[in-house]
């Protein structure tokens, strides 16, 4: 478990957003049946379902709206399809590909897209026998594409050099909107196991039943 203060501050805090729905989970609130509770709410204004229950956009400005808040995510992979590689492999080949796997596993991702169009991404890395690495990015970002119940989103940054670069991502939304799912830019054997990273919406159960209540998603 790794200390909470060492978390970059847009991590710690989708960390402890998502500890305080925990622990606010029936507290002083009638006890719900588990079948009935949801994480957190979409936009009540959303998006359609198809007849096999899939989310289904409507409008890029719809999209937006669906993904606009504070999502936190880990790493994971198809753990059939690892054995299946790892069978054969020779014993070298099998070491790298467990403590690539190991190490992407432990990946841990925090996003908010703010309504403003600002973006900002918090992930930490912990390598196998080696301390946390953490990284955090900046960006614009805009809902380009919505079909189905895919997104396309590009965010926009600059590199070193000052320089505006842009690149595209693309995100499934679970069929309540309250999930999103993305793939891992991997270029190694560990590709073929699916590498995906899931985020759930978070939203502060402090604030989110208050009267006039603002986005609860809302970092302050």
């Amino acid at each position: 478990m790794l200390a909470c203060s060492k978390f970059p501050k847009l991590l710690q805090t989708a960390v402890c957003v998502a500890l305080v729905a925990v622990v606010c989970v029936g507290c002083g609130k009638p006890k719900q049946d588990p079948a009935n509770q949801t994480p957190a709410q979409a936009p009540a204004d959303g998006p359609e379902s198809n007849e096999t229950g899939a989310i289904e956009f409507r409008s890029t400005e719809q999209a937006q709206q669906v993904l606009a808040g504070l999502w936190l995510g880990q790493a994971v992979i198809n753990e059939d399809t690892l054995k299946d590689l790892l069978s054969g492999m020779t014993e070298p080949e099998q070491q790298a590909l467990v403590k690539e796997s190991q190490t992407f596993a432990s990946t841990q991702m925090a996003m908010e897209f703010s309504g403003d169009g600002s973006m900002e991404t918090a992930v930490e890395i912990t390598p196998v026998g080696a301390q946390p690495i953490q990284g955090q990015t900046f960006a614009r970002w805009n809902v380009v594409k919505a079909q189905g119940n895919q997104v396309i989103v590009e965010t926009t940054q600059q590199n070193e050099n000052g320089e505006a670069v842009s690149t595209q991502t693309v995100y499934t939304v679970s069929a309540d909107g309250n999930r999103i799912v993305m793939q891992a830019n991997v270029a190694s054997p560990l590709a073929q196991c699916e590498p995906m990273i899931y985020l759930d919406r978070q939203v502060d159960e402090r604030f989110a039943n208050a009267p006039d209540a603002p986005n609860g998603n809302v970092i302050r």
